[in-house]
């Protein structure tokens, strides 16, 4: 037999093995259960690994906008159920089950940094207190604020509320952060 003819038959074979479908393995079965749970975990507000516990702007925390835009219930409620079909032990729908909760975990947990990049990169999120607290200092009115800064502040909120938190971070925090720190030193 050829080396060729000899990977041909391997792949034969693996192909087979994959269309009668193997069983979802303990330790396949045991890494979904810890994703789900590491999950579960980080999304309580007091034990969160989502940076600060402080309120943005909008009046909410960073496991807030996590919790909307990757996991809500009922995207929890998927992953527990296809945990349970992944460890029933029937082959086909155990792997598919497997399978679609990894995928969904991955493009969730994908999601969830690119939320994390607008929490940390820049002055965006609390820009508002960055200002309250330049003010008091200079004593100008709190109210006093440039337009352009409340014109930035809603086109974040816009893209924030599409679910847009990379565009949000990589255009318009940049934006805000250079109108806020010119507005401070033409203050100061």
């Amino acid at each position: 037999m050829s080396m060729r003819s000899g990977a041909v038959m391997v792949l034969l074979a693996l192909s087979v093995r994959l269309l009668a479908g193997e069983a979802v393995s303990k330790v396949e079965s045991a890494a979904l259960d810890k994703r789900i749970h590491e999950v579960e975990q980080m999304l309580v507000p007091l034990g969160s690994v989502f940076g600060p516990k402080d309120p943005d702007f909008r009046g909410r925390i960073e496991v807030d906008d996590v919790k909307q835009w990757c996991f809500p219930d009922e995207t929890l409620a998927k992953l527990r159920s296809l945990r349970k079909t992944a460890a029933s032990g029937d082959a086909k729908a155990g792997r598919a089950a497997l399978d679609e909760a990894n995928a969904i975990l991955d493009a969730s947990i994908a999601r969830a940094k690119a939320i994390h990049t607008y929490w940390t990169s820049g002055s965006a999120p609390y820009w508002r207190r960055h200002w309250d607290s330049f003010a008091e200092a200079n004593a100008l009115p709190p109210s006093d604020v440039r337009v352009s800064l409340l014109t930035l502040e809603a086109d974040i909120a816009k893209l924030l509320a599409a679910g847009e938190f990379e565009r949000a971070a990589n255009e318009a925090v940049p934006a805000l952060d250079r109108e806020l720190h010119a507005a401070m030193d033409t203050r100061g």
